[in-house]
Order: C-alpha cells, then structure tokens, then sequence
C-alpha cells in the first residue's frame, strides 16, 4: 500500500480508538452505580445491565482474523475504497456480521454489513474468509460507497 493510503487509514483507526475509549469509560460509570447501596431492586437491575453491557462489549470488541497477503485485485478495490469521501477504517469485529454480495476474479469477497444506526459497513474477504479491509462512510457519503461498489463490480469480477 502506498504511504498516503496507510496515513488515512492509521488516522482514521485513532478515531476508533477513542469510541472504543468512551465505551469503556461509559461501562465504568455503568458499574459504579452497580455499587450504591440503596435502592436494593435497582442494584439488582443494573447489575443485570452492566454484565450485559460487560459481555456486549467483549463480544463487539473480537478481532476477525486478517489476511497476511493481498492480491493485486483485491488491491484495486481497495484504492477504489479508500478513494472514497469519508471512507474510515471499520473495526474487524463487524466483519463476522457482514453478508456477502459478490466475488472478485481472485476469489475475494466483497461484504456489507449496516448497523443499527443505518451506517454502511464495506469489507473484502480472501478466499479463506480473513480480512483484508474494512471501512464504512457517513451517512452523507454512502451514494460514494456505493457508487464506489458498483464501480469494483463492473470493473473486478469475472463478468466484467
């Protein structure tokens, strides 16, 4: 990858960071109200919560397994990707929710995933499942993803 495409994306993990950051430090505040003592029925089901929210954050906090080599195909979706108006990097852990909606000439696979906030998640997959990327856009951009989408379609998979 070139220099200028591994900036955007360690600029855009920072981002991540610090929601995963806020997150954690909102699960603290959470729990420390676990901690009150009056209020024996509401102790109770914030206790209930915040393991919830303990367990949640540990099932959203698991890594897929990433791909250690990238094909020169899967390597033009992905500049085709990053080239997009406010693609950011997206967590692995959305990559096991992500549906397939086509193959490559290489076998990668191209996956969506969109949250509950209605937020369009891209990811590409080799050929024995492992990511190779991972991004999504605002909703302000998502006519550039999927412009972007089409565009790897038409251009990267066999019937092109």
């Amino acid at each position: 990858m070139s220099n200028q495409i591994v900036a955007r994306i360690i600029g855009r993990f920072s981002k991540i960071i610090l929601y995963i950051i806020t997150v954690i430090s909102y699960l603290k505040n959470l729990s420390s109200l676990v901690n009150k003592k009056h209020k024996k029925l509401a102790v109770k089901e914030d206790f209930r919560l915040s393991q919830k929210g303990i367990d949640w954050l540990e099932e959203w906090n698991t890594e897929a397994e990433i791909a250690s080599s990238i094909s020169q195909i899967a390597q033009k979706a992905v500049e085709i990707l990053v080239d997009v108006p406010g693609m950011t990097q997206a967590h692995s852990r959305d990559f096991r929710r992500a549906r397939p909606i086509f193959t490559l000439k290489d076998g990668t696979v191209i996956k969506i995933f969109i949250n509950p906030a209605n937020v369009k998640h891209i990811f590409l997959a080799d050929s024995n499942n492992k990511m190779l990327f991972g991004g999504y856009v605002g909703w302000i951009d998502t006519k550039g993803l999927n412009q972007a989408i089409e565009k790897i379609k038409h251009s990267l998979t066999s019937t092109s």
